[in-house]
């Protein structure tokens, strides 16, 4: 039952340890840049346009837009003012 599976992946001749690996360096930065579009969509900026400058970049260049967000967009946030 696994082999026929993996069966149509034979003729390439990757292996579960390629696909693996494949599924890591690929796979792995779809949750970071999910998780900095959905709290770019809800952040409020300190100006109007940068949630779209950000929300394009994330969009276009999906892998080093997350690390730029994380790294320099959530300085430009509105700061939360709490009530007592």
């Amino acid at each position: 039952m696994q082999t026929a599976l993996l069966a149509p992946l034979a003729y390439v001749g990757l292996g579960a340890a390629e696909l693996l690996i494949i599924l890591v360096l690929f796979g792995g930065g779809f949750i970071p840049w999910l998780l900095a579009l959905i709290d770019c969509l809800k952040s409020e900026f300190k100006e109007a346009n940068q949630k779209l400058i950000w929300i394009v970049v994330l969009l276009l260049v999906p892998f080093l837009g997350w690390i730029f967000y994380f790294f320099i967009g959530r300085a430009q946030r509105k700061t939360a003012v709490t009530r007592i």
